[in-house]
């Protein structure tokens, strides 16, 4: 039989690794937007072409 203690630590451990999972997808997320914009924001006055979109969604991507 579980007791609960055990139980608390293994939700505790779940929750925490969730954490850190989400964590890194938005820091991930992040880098990529912050990447983005830098390519977005011209440096010199020549055209800055867009990047080629390839994702197949045809709107964000939620992460949870």
């Amino acid at each position: 039989m579980i007791s609960d203690a055990t139980n608390a630590s293994l939700m505790l451990s779940v929750n925490t690794s969730l954490l850190k999972k989400t964590m890194d997808t938005n820091e991930a997320l992040m880098t990529n937007l912050i990447e983005g914009a830098t390519l977005q924001t011209p440096s010199s006055n020549a055209p800055v072409e867009a990047p080629v979109q390839t994702s197949d969604s045809r709107g964000l991507d939620i992460y949870a």
